[in-house]
């Protein structure tokens, strides 16, 4: 829900807490995404491809944190996160409901996938379990039920 960047650093700092990398090297990969960042703030519109196999016009389309957005918004919203999703840290997807109870607004629905990936899927027993056709359903549901 924040810039995607500052994301990218939490994850950093997450993995250093769990002791699976050292304070200094989740430092250090804080600041090369930093310098990253600055590169693509400096030529935002490039279309040379990174290591990951995008843009730099990609990424600087995410300047603005959707949060931002989303509270422009005056239409009820539906948003559903997962707990185990390897791009939007749900330390800051937590932030959506407290900013929007702080704005006073009250056209939120906020639901949480357990122990799901980015995918809506997760593994039980060695066993992947995809969650996509409950979750759209209970979306079609909220959909029937929500006033514009």
């Amino acid at each position: 829900m924040l810039n995607n960047f500052y994301e990218f650093a939490l994850f950093e700092r997450i993995t250093a807490l769990k002791g699976q990398q050292s304070d200094s090297t989740a430092h250090n990969n804080i600041m090369n995404i930093i310098d990253w960042y600055k590169n693509i703030i400096k030529q935002p519109n490039s279309i040379e491809k990174d290591n990951w196999g995008f843009t730099n016009k990609r990424w600087s389309s995410y300047q603005t944190p959707p949060i931002e957005d989303l509270l422009k918004i005056e239409i009820p919203i539906y948003a559903i996160f997962t707990t185990k999703d390897e791009s939007t840290p749900i330390e800051t997807a937590y932030l959506l409901p407290i900013q929007f109870m702080q704005k006073r607004k009250d056209n939120l629905t906020f639901e949480i996938c357990m122990q799901c990936n980015h995918s809506y899927s997760e593994t039980i027993n060695e066993k992947k379990v995809k969650h996509w056709n409950r979750i759209f359903k209970e979306f079609i549901i909220w959909t029937e039920h929500t006033e514009n």
